[in-house]
């Protein structure tokens, strides 16, 4: 039977192999084969012009790919073995030996700041000074860009397009295809773009799923872009504008789309509320601008909702009202309203009703998968107690302020107790949990009985928060005695939360990496020994003034030094890739 091989089918072959074997070695190899990829997608599966040399060079290979996909073509119809698909094997020829074939592939193609380039953006069209090679440069462009226009429209392999800061560059291009599926635009907003270009891409690509528009400010022309919009297949929306008084986002909104995901607006809360009633949306990720005097009852139907929506599988929401907030600090700022209207309370009241509204919210609602709240304390005790009530819920993120110290035994609470508040089974089934940039610190070892009794978790960022060295030590001998997690933990990350006060105090942590039977990656970046940072500090302090240059080139050695330092912790590079294809 023949058998589709990609490079994530690959790389989760080699961690499989990685998962029976001892020793950081394997965590190395799976760094390696992770970064190739990477490189193979970027460098093959991927193409960026970034100037009219890079434009001419894929006018060429884009003619060399359609020749292959040609010729392959002829040869597919009469090999049934060796076909096009990227590789392919066959376990029942030769005793199962594996035949592969390979066809150079183009996925992906990115037009980066064009606009600043004369020779692609049309000004050389505006020069009067020797017009014969003004002619000349017109047509060349002209020719280019319409042969890599039906060169695109012809490639099968080619589905996605991203133009960033490359406005009249795609003026000119006007891009099409029938095998097109992603188109992204970030706009300069160097001119007024007019949105009937778009809207003509869209009509003349009509597999096109997935549209991104970022960064519009200032347009034109936008019926015929609505019509279609409206009249298009594409269900993810992806959406970021600079101007929140944009009235764009109104008219995008009311369209049906299965993912939808807004940045950089003012969603009131009562366009939230219209958008959780779109049939069929199964993503959303916005952010909630609450007024200050938010009616009640906008805040009674945002939480009734999403505790009745069924189609909502991953909801991500966010504030930019209040950062770092506590529960407990906004109950004692409350200022008096008993002269005002019921209708009419103040921003930090809206705050504790919703609180109370949306505490019962997961007792109800059992579709939804994975729930991110960031800069919205709206947190309680009830939250947590009804989350022990939901089976469905296995991604969970509560960041930048979210989470306070008060409600950490809760969430430690949650993710080990066997029973709920009413004396039922407890149904969590809790498999990522990140709780990055709350500035927690795990005063009462909350944390520390978490990990050493929690069953479920695959995945956890605890990154940008304050865990003193006892806190660390316990932290780590908890997820050492966890012996799920020696068979089921894949990632850990504490970049810049974690302190060490000698290097013979993260043994622990070598243990548990040498023994661990699924550990992936674990990521201590930033994470200090104590010794180390009080020795750097007495130097500073001996060393007299010196001259500007000997002080840089001693802060050169000092971070030399710390990032030495750094090299026994560090295991995998600083950004924390989590990946759902590990949970299993």
């Amino acid at each position: 039977m023949n058998k589709l091989i990609t490079s994530k089918i690959i790389y989760k072959d080699i961690i499989k192999f990685c998962f029976n074997k001892k020793g950081k070695w394997k965590y190395q190899l799976a760094l390696v084969n992770k970064q190739w990829f990477g490189l193979v997608k970027k460098t093959i599966c991927s193409f960026l012009v970034e100037d009219f040399n890079d434009l001419l060079y894929l006018e060429k290979r884009l003619k060399i790919i359609y020749k292959v996909q040609e010729g392959q073509r002829r040869l597919d119809y009469h090999n049934k073995y060796y076909h096009s698909s990227n590789l392919i094997y066959d376990d029942s020829i030769n005793n199962g030996n594996n035949y592969y074939s390979l066809l150079n592939c183009l996925k992906e193609i990115k037009f980066l700041n064009l606009d600043k380039n004369s020779k692609l953006n049309g000004e050389f069209k505006l020069s009067n000074n020797n017009l014969n090679e003004k002619e000349k440069e017109i047509q060349e462009y002209e020719s280019i860009i319409e042969s890599i226009r039906e060169l695109i429209s012809k490639i099968i392999s080619i589905n996605k397009l991203k133009f960033t800061r490359s406005d009249k560059f795609y003026l000119d291009f006007k891009p099409f295809s029938s095998y097109l599926t992603s188109f992204y635009i970030k706009s300069s907003n160097e001119i007024t773009f007019p949105l009937n270009v778009i809207g003509n891409t869209i009509s003349n690509s009509p597999n096109l799923k997935t549209l991104s528009l970022s960064s519009f400010c200032y347009c034109s022309n936008p019926m015929e872009f609505f019509k279609a919009i409206s009249e298009s297949n594409i269900v993810n929306f992806y959406l970021n504008i600079q101007s929140s008084g944009n009235l764009l986002i109104d008219r995008l909104l009311d369209l049906n789309y299965t993912t939808i995901k807004v940045s950089g607006a003012k969603l009131f809360l009562t366009r939230f509320n219209q958008l959780v009633l779109t049939p069929g949306i199964e993503y959303i990720d916005s952010p909630i601008h609450i007024m200050e005097n938010e009616p009640i009852e906008n805040i009674k139907t945002f939480c009734n909702n999403i505790q009745n929506n069924n189609s909502i599988r991953q909801l991500s929401i966010s504030s930019g009202l209040y950062n770092n907030g506590s529960l407990n600090t906004l109950n004692n700022n409350i200022i008096d309203n008993s002269n005002n209207n019921n209708n009419n309370i103040s921003s930090q009241t809206n705050l504790i009703i919703m609180t109370n509204l949306f505490s019962t919210v997961f007792y109800y609602n059992n579709t939804i998968q994975s729930l991110c709240i960031s800069k919205l304390p709206i947190l309680s005790e009830e939250f947590f107690n009804s989350l022990k009530s939901n089976s469905t819920i296995n991604h969970l993120e509560l960041t930048d302020g979210t989470l306070n110290l008060d409600l950490l035994n809760n969430l430690s609470n949650l993710l080990t107790s066997t029973i709920n508040c009413k004396g039922e089974k407890n149904k969590s089934n809790i498999k990522y949990l990140s709780i990055r940039n709350n500035n927690l610190s795990d005063i009462n070892s909350s944390l520390s009985i978490m990990f050493l009794n929690n069953k479920t978790l695959r995945g956890v960022d605890l990154s940008n928060n304050d865990f003193t060295i006892h806190q660390t030590a316990k932290m780590f001998e908890s997820i050492s005695n966890n012996q799920f997690y020696r068979e089921n933990l894949y990632k850990l990350n504490f970049s810049n939360s974690c302190k060490f006060q000698t290097k013979e105090s993260i043994k622990p942590i070598n243990d548990y990496i040498n023994n661990s039977k699924s550990l992936i990656a674990i990521n201590l970046y930033n994470c200090y020994f104590n010794e180390q940072l009080e020795n750097n500090q007495q130097e500073q302090q001996e060393q007299p003034q010196k001259s500007q240059e000997f002080n840089q080139d001693q802060q050169k050695k000092q971070k030399q030094l710390s990032n030495n330092n750094n090299n026994d912790m560090i295991l995998f590079s600083k950004k924390f890739d989590y990946r759902t294809f590990f949970i299993v």
